[in-house]
């Protein structure tokens, strides 16, 4: 299809007299044609809009306007038209040196504005990512016409007059709002005193988003069927499968009427038709309206205003909405239940928990902001609760917190399971406290359901709120099920506000200071009589650190850190004089505070943020292991923001700690117990719970983002890595000793002087193997973390946890590398700024050691040693790791199961067996991840069993050498069994 064929280039070049005009419309279509080619580069998954597209506009506004609309057009009218059509997309074309300054244009920082999530994600990119990248250039397209007409505004010029601007602004309009048609002096309907451009506008509009076929596949089709995010389908579509998918025939014109023709062959690419062709719909409804502001020779036009869909015809199956829908009144109950809590009065804590946050938000804002560092002590939450004249009880709950917009009431307060606190509109306006100063605010509300949990106990909810940079709203909330009343300042002159209920008299005006206030009225038909809220705040709070009023007088003192010291102090000078016997307990740290309400009873209670939180499970399993002693811990353990604790929807029961929380934890423990001397022991089983509460795998790349591994704080300065110095003779002089060296020499008793164990941090192990590059230091075995603790094992009565040796594990990866000399059965320590690197990427999703390097091996694996990083299944495994977890999960996880265990010799068939079998399944379902399936199978040869028995510890040992650790072991407590 050439472009000179198409009827309205045909009535341009006949209308059109005067040469150098039509001259100047070819070289403009021509420098057009040439750039849309490189839309590509920038767009390589996008559909078509290269110069194909732009002749399919100019054949559809041919179809659009019929050969009356046609005749109808002016010269310059036509010119318009063909000149949009080939320059409403050449936005799209970006240089690469364009594309790599993106950030610092102008529209980005509006494009930012407009969309928080974006300030999100690139917050912490060092360079765009792609989407991104992507999405703005499709953004920010529509306004880019001006940069490209300018280089040729030599040739936008029709019988003189310049038209540069005017052309822009119809092409820019494709991309807006129909008001920008419509409004406005942008675009006129008597341009130059007889051109209408706002009819031109509109009709680009309508052909642009016609061309719609199996030729272009629009964009917006492949994003309602979000084919960039695989698994909403059921099925893996890549750009590819989804032109395959789509039959469609697209629009014909008949007597005015607008018909579709497809024929889906699946019913989400149905969906994505229809949902479509429902925007197509409204673009059509617009258009028509917007013929009024036309000149008089178009608002009489007829344009098609609705398209019939009897045509597409479903290939193969019965199309409906055949999809799991939510039944909104059934789920609002089941959130409103008493089965959903355990406690019925659980909103008493619902709506502290949101007032806590609110007031940390507000002291955080201050702080950071505004530079007030008294604000705390002038915030305040005050709670009452009464029975009014009508004979009603009331729970009202007041802050001086940030308060609510109406943004947040409609998007956030008023939508189930859509949390402030956790969405992109809160965490970019953290994000834009950061030129203020480096600090983190981490809420307590996660899932955006404690609203309803008022109207378990209660039928009415009255709210008043101001936002610190809005009017003050009224929120009157009468049945869950119903319509609310939302009241604002300055909105209703004439009608004040419904009066907000209170204690003592009605307020009927609008709030004036920052903050919200809710009343709740209990449900008298569920009143037991029962409810106590002094009770409920006790049972709910723990030590805030915010002012507290209940029924106008004080509650809950707040945690004094200098008593706190005091108390900590007295109870080390106890640990002090305690026997190291197994019969006494030891209170890590804190047995009672002066001013605490609470009956510790050896529990460990439990807060975050200062709410409570449930118990943890299997109490009894929480103590320190150390050796013939036990450290039980009980007393009070306060998180803060980040650390907390995993918890059920309702925050009945706990279900984990996440890494950092569990690292914290242990690391200011392992600090307390620091200071009484027991560290020692601590540092060979660091393990508050014997079996760790939640069962969670915790992979390389987890604990590599713990702030307490990859920082010079924390655990890098901690003594937790275990090395061995061994001392020879040497046969230049009996009386010098040097350091153990690998380099395949076994090494006989008399050679031996010393075997020293060595507890060293990080920074002296970096320092010792610098020291001669060349040369390996031995590290004890007892760092590399066993696969039978991390996965559990049948010998240990289920899963077990090994803390100190995820922690050294991940260290040791990070900072070296770790080779595994198979005669030996020996782990050395080398610098990692040689050739091998094991801290990439692709090994985040293994454990931490779960790949070493072998020495004198080719072996995938020896007994219960880590799999050879060299062998070529653990190079294709390393390779395709991220892709096979991202596409096929479970095969992922099985594989990786599969070698967490020890190498049982009856099991090894099944082991091979079980490996080859999910390999052949990868090679059958994808050959990008397994091109040759005979360069994975595994057979039994790749396996090695080692059953040595544990006293062997060197090639050649002797009862003296023997006799020499088990001396050293009973002086500092290593078991040198574990090795």
């Amino acid at each position: 299809m050439t472009v000179e064929n198409l009827p309205l280039w045909k009535e341009l070049v006949d209308k059109t007299k005067d040469v150098s005009n039509l001259s100047n419309v070819k070289q403009l279509v021509h420098y057009a044609a040439v750039l849309l080619d490189r839309v590509i580069e920038t767009f390589p998954r996008y559909t078509s809009h290269n110069q194909k597209h732009s002749k399919n506009v100019i054949r559809i506004i041919g179809e659009l306007l019929g050969r009356e609309g046609l005749k109808k057009l002016k010269d310059f009218e036509c010119a318009i038209l063909v000149l949009a059509a080939f320059f409403h997309d050449i936005g799209m074309v970006y240089k690469e040196k364009e594309r790599n300054k993106l950030i610092e244009e102008e529209e980005f920082a509006e494009f930012k504005k407009k969309y928080p999530e974006v300030r999100l994600r690139i917050e912490s990119q060092e360079e765009l990512p792609k989407d991104i990248t992507e999405w703005y250039c499709r953004w920010a397209h529509p306004k880019r016409v001006f940069r490209f007409l300018e280089e040729k505004k030599n040739l936008l010029e029709w019988n003189g007059f310049y038209f540069g601007e005017e052309l822009g602004f119809v092409c820019q309009s494709h991309g807006e709002d129909i008001s920008f048609v419509t409004g406005g002096n942008h675009i006129q309907k008597d341009f130059n005193g007889e051109y209408d451009l706002r009819f031109c506008a509109i009709i680009l509009r309508l052909a642009d988003i016609l061309d719609f076929d199996r030729s272009r596949s629009p964009k917006d089709v492949y994003e309602y069927l979000d084919l960039d995010n695989p698994g909403t389908t059921g099925e893996v579509l890549s750009r590819e499968e989804w032109l395959k998918h789509l039959a469609a025939g697209g629009f014909k014109l008949i007597n005015r009427e607008l018909y579709f023709y497809a024929q889906p062959k699946h019913p989400a690419v149905e969906y994505g038709i229809r949902r479509f062709l429902e925007t197509i719909d409204n673009e059509l409804k617009n258009c028509v309206k917007a013929l009024q502001y036309c000149s008089r020779d178009w608002q009489d036009f007829k344009l098609p205003d609705k398209i019939s869909k009897v045509d597409i015809k479903s290939q193969g199956y019965i199309y409906g909405d055949y999809r799991f829908k939510l039944e909104h009144g059934s789920l609002l109950d089941l959130l409103m239940s008493e089965n959903m809590y355990m406690d019925k009065y659980v909103f008493v804590r619902e709506l502290f928990q949101n007032s806590i946050d609110a007031v940390r938000h507000r002291v955080f804002y201050e702080e950071v902001v505004n530079h007030n560092k008294n604000i705390k002590d002038e915030l305040w939450i005050e709670v009452n609760d009464w029975r009014d004249k009508n004979g009603y009880h009331w729970v009202r709950i007041d802050d001086c917190g940030m308060g609510m917009d109406r943004n947040i009431i409609e998007n956030y307060l008023l939508k189930i399971g859509q949390s402030y606190y956790q969405s992109t509109d809160f965490k970019a306006e953290i994000l834009s406290y950061k030129p203020h100063g480096l600090r983190e605010f981490n809420p307590i509300s996660r899932f955006g359901i404690g609203i309803l949990s008022c109207f378990i106990a209660g039928d009415r909810i009255e709210i008043s709120t101001r936002h610190n940079n809005s009017e003050p709203i009224r929120l009157s909330i009468d049945k869950p099920h119903g319509f609310f009343t939302l009241q604002i300042k300055g909105q209703h002159k004439l009608f004040k506000p419904n009066p907000m209920p209170h204690k003592k008299i009605g307020e009927s005006d609008y709030r004036k200071n920052c903050g919200t206030s809710v009343a709740v009225r209990l449900d008298p038909t569920k009143e037991s009589g029962d409810f106590n809220l002094e009770a409920l705040l006790k049972k709910y709070l723990l030590y805030p650190n915010i002012q507290i009023r209940v029924n106008g007088k004080s509650m809950f003192e707040s945690l004094d850190k200098k008593e706190l010291e005091n108390v900590l102090n007295n109870y080390e000078k106890e640990l002090e004089n305690f026997p190291q016997k197994s019969q006494y307990t030891y209170t890590i740290p804190i047995s009672k505070l002066t001013n605490s309400n609470l009956e510790l009873d050896n529990r460990l209670i439990t807060a975050h943020n200062n709410i409570i939180v449930p118990a943890l499970p299997n109490f009894d399993d929480y103590f320190f292991s150390l050796g013939p002693d036990f450290i039980y811990w009980t007393g009070i353990l306060l998180l803060y923001d980040k650390l907390r604790p995993e918890l059920s929807v309702s925050r009945d029961n706990f279900m984990k700690f996440d890494w950092n929380t569990y690292s914290a934890l242990h690391y200011a423990i392992f600090k307390s117990l620091k200071k009484v001397g027991r560290v020692d022991k601590v540092r060979q089983n660091l393990n508050i719970f014997e079996e760790y509460p939640g069962k969670e795998d915790f992979m390389f790349g987890t604990l590599n983002a713990d702030p307490l591994i990859n920082n010079d704080i924390g655990w890098t300065k901690e003594k937790i890595i275990c090395v061995i110095k061994v001392v020879l003779k040497t046969s230049q002089d009996e009386n010098q000793a040097e350091t153990f060296i690998y380099d395949d020499t076994v090494y006989s008793a008399d050679q031996v002087i010393e075997i020293i164990l060595l507890d060293l941090n990080l920074i002296e192990v970096r320092d010792f193997v610098h020291m001669d590059r060349d040369r390996f230091l031995h590290i004890n075995e007892s760092n590399i973390l066993d696969s039978d603790f991390l996965y559990g094992d049948s010998r240990y009565g289920g899963k077990k946890f090994a803390v100190k040796q995820l922690i050294v594990s991940t260290l040791l990866q990070m900072h070296f590398n770790i080779f595994f000399e198979a005669r030996s059965k020996r782990f050395f320590i080398g610098d990692n700024s040689n050739s091998i690197k094991l801290n990439c990427s692709e090994l985040e999703v293994f454990p931490s050691m779960f790949f070493v390097p072998y020495l004198n091996s080719d072996k995938l694996r020896i007994g219960a040693f880590p799999l050879n990083f060299n062998h070529n299944f653990s190079k294709w495994l390393i390779r395709n790791a991220n892709q096979i977890m991202k596409k096929y999960p479970r095969i992922f996880y099985s594989i990786r199961q599969i070698f967490a265990g020890a190498i049982d010799v009856k099991k090894i068939q099944e082991i091979v067996k079980a490996v080859n079998d999910h390999v052949k399944r990868l090679y059958t379902l994808d050959r990008t991840i397994i091109p040759r399936m005979d360069t994975v199978l595994l057979g039994e040869k790749d396996f090695e069993l080692y059953v040595e028995p544990m006293e062997k510890l060197l090639n050649d040992t002797s009862e003296d050498i023997i006799a020499q650790m088990k001396e050293r072991e009973s002086k500092i407590g290593i078991n040198f069994s574990g090795w």
